[in-house]
């Protein structure tokens, strides 16, 4: 019998379930080097104004992706989510398959890790304690379709190395594309844990892999637990959930065109290039994009792109034609 993990992330177990291991601050020293930087007042203020902005739209296209998930699977399943950026998604399906079809669905947060694969030892942990449940992997968005793919990769190596078959589709609340299984929209939603990190993401880290005996680890920021933001934003999410009635659907993008455009018209092939809102963040946040291109400057969402840019001196292009919101140069 597998054993639990050893964490102490702020996120509740009555919404999610975190399989990963807290790590000290000897036992991989290089890792907890890469260490986060608190978010900003800036970057603060702009997260909670873009928070009051998307809360419609973002639980709307929750409340679509439950309610596939559940017209479309007809056996047990459970929820497991990819940390941080699955996080809120996840919790917010599991609320609203309990509230609008009265399941309780357990719900588990899995480490995948590009290069390295899934969490064995976690997956094996909920295909033993559901007694190889259906598996509905979970996460925010889903750019230019990399999640949807390694993913792919990732389940065939576990079941090759297992010898075993697993039941399995993907979700994801935003999906420009139509790359995943089942998607909410097809519109960018603004993504917090791009802007905040661990603040808004149970005060863990991303995660990292010592060996295949254990959980992947997290590195834990309780000394952050005064700007913790993760059971507020749960809490907007939820009671948004609960006053949204409907929600209209996007048409996907063609991503054949969206990447002849960049090409066209900015020099950008689609390797070269990070895609959508929360992606470009991100990559301002953990690289140093040669520049940043817009689609509208005065959009909410650009707000946080602008603020963190303007810190690393990162050059900004509006395009008002751009097909999806925000692309930035990997170059």
């Amino acid at each position: 019998m597998l054993i639990s993990p050893k964490n102490t992330t702020s996120l509740l177990e009555e919404d999610i379930i975190l399989l990963l291991n807290s790590i000290g601050d000897t036992e991989n020293p290089e890792f907890l080097q890469k260490k986060e930087k608190l978010p900003d007042e800036a970057l603060v203020e702009s997260f909670k104004e873009l928070t009051d902005y998307s809360l419609e739209s973002t639980s709307a296209a929750i409340i679509e992706t439950a309610n596939k998930i559940q017209n479309q699977i007809n056996t047990q399943y459970v929820l497991v989510s990819l940390p941080r950026g699955g996080t809120h998604a996840g919790i917010g399906i599991k609320y609203v398959l309990k509230q609008n079809f009265g399941q309780d669905v357990s719900h588990y947060s899995i480490s995948m890790l590009k290069g390295v694969g899934i969490d064995a030892y976690a997956l094996d942990y909920v295909i033993q304690k559901h007694q190889n449940p259906f598996i509905v992997f979970v996460d925010g968005w889903v750019g230019k379709g990399e999640l949807a793919h390694e993913l792919r990769r990732a389940i065939a190596d576990y079941e090759k190395s297992k010898q075993t078959s697993l039941q399995h589709l993907c979700a994801v609340i935003s999906d420009p594309y139509e790359t995943a299984n089942i998607s909410g929209t097809h519109a960018e939603l603004f993504m917090p844990e791009s802007l905040m990190g661990a603040t808004i993401s149970g005060l863990v880290s991303r995660s990292g892999n010592l060996h295949d005996l254990s959980y992947h680890f997290t590195r834990e920021y309780t000394e952050w637990q005064a700007q913790d933001f993760t059971n507020w934003y749960i809490q907007r999410v939820k009671d948004a959930i609960d006053k949204n009635p409907l929600y209209v659907f996007h048409t996907p993008l063609d991503f054949e065109q969206v990447t002849s455009y960049i090409h066209s018209h900015h020099g950008l092939e689609s390797k070269d290039a990070y895609f959508g809102a929360a992606e470009v963040h991100r990559s301002i946040v953990r690289k140093h994009p040669s520049k940043i291109i817009l689609r509208d400057k005065n959009h909410p969402l650009a707000s946080p792109l602008l603020i963190s840019a303007a810190q690393k001196n990162i050059p900004i292009v509006e395009d008002v034609n751009l097909p999806l919101f925000s692309v930035a140069s990997k170059k």
